[in-house]
């Protein structure tokens, strides 16, 4: 999905949305996953930085390097909470 959103969609974004352009793929990307929205909050701050470099660079390398990241954090205090239980 990270490649839809930040490869394919954010650079087709309507330029008419001009400084908005950024919070509405973010809103997009946050109505993506409802179906988790407990963790909308966390995934508007997380994201909004990572649409603007994929934005600014025109790469979704770095967007992906850091999901991979942010999922192998939250992996690792999963893990850990789960084995303290």
């Amino acid at each position: 999905m990270r490649l839809y959103f930040r490869g394919y969609l954010l650079p087709r974004m309507p330029q008419q949305l001009g400084q908005w352009t950024l919070p509405a793929h973010v809103a997009l990307f946050a109505a993506y996953h409802l179906s988790t929205p407990w963790l909308v909050p966390t995934r508007i701050i997380a994201v909004l930085p990572l649409a603007y470099i994929a934005l600014r660079t025109r790469d979704v390398r770095v967007g992906i390097i850091a999901h991979v990241l942010l999922n192998t954090a939250d992996l690792i205090v999963l893990l850990g909470y789960l084995l303290t239980r």
